[in-house]
């Protein structure tokens, strides 16, 4: 009969979620625990280490999913030995190796109600990413064309600067011209009236 019993426990394990988590826990320190080939909703608590029919330290709100991780910041006193329970909807229980909480200065979660959440899903990070990506791509895109009508914009004005300059050489050339034949007529009429009066004389 105890081999039966103990065949049957075994059985139960085995269909049971599995949990696993870092090999320390520090006080006050986050860690992810992770649960595997879980059924329904996945029930996680924190025991006395061997002592499966003690009320848990700690319960964690109900996870749902085959597999996920909560992110749990440790809120036991160091040096307290524990070890982590899960079980789903199948109503089989399985436990984590037994644990020693590290010490640490840190002791503001002490005496608080359990912290922790649900690990997001890569997927919701990759998403987060595409979208990222494309924005950037969109910006760079946006900025390459605005640069393009700055350049398109200050090439009509460089063409406008240079027939400027170009007008305004050829009328300093015009005046000069105009100069030119002011002092050769100047120049004529003196010549005219000095030989006036010589015939005169």
């Amino acid at each position: 009969m105890k081999f039966i019993a103990a065949t049957s426990a075994l059985l139960a394990s085995a269909l049971a979620a599995k949990i696993t988590s870092p090999p320390q826990l520090t006080q006050c320190r986050n860690i992810a625990i992770k649960w595997t080939e879980g059924e329904g909703d996945i029930y996680i608590t924190v025991i006395p280490a061997g002592e499966a029919s003690s009320e848990p330290i700690e319960a964690f709100p109900p996870q749902h999913g085959e597999s996920g991780s909560y992110n749990w910041k440790v809120n036991v006193p160091g040096g307290q030995e524990i070890s982590l329970a899960v079980n789903d909807e199948s109503g089989d229980v399985n436990y984590s190796s037994e644990l020693t909480v590290r010490d640490s200065d840190n002791s503001d979660c002490l005496g608080e109600d359990v912290q922790g959440q649900a690990a997001e899903s890569d997927d919701s990070n990759n998403d987060d990413g595409d979208q990222s990506s494309s924005s950037s791509s969109e910006s760079s895109s946006s900025s390459s064309t605005s640069s393009s009508s700055s350049s398109s914009s200050s090439t009509p004005s460089s063409s406008s600067s240079d027939n400027t300059s170009a007008d305004s050489g050829n009328n300093a050339q015009n005046d000069d011209d105009s100069g030119a034949v002011s002092h050769v007529f100047a120049g004529s009429m003196v010549a005219a009236a000095s030989l006036a009066g010589a015939l005169l004389i």
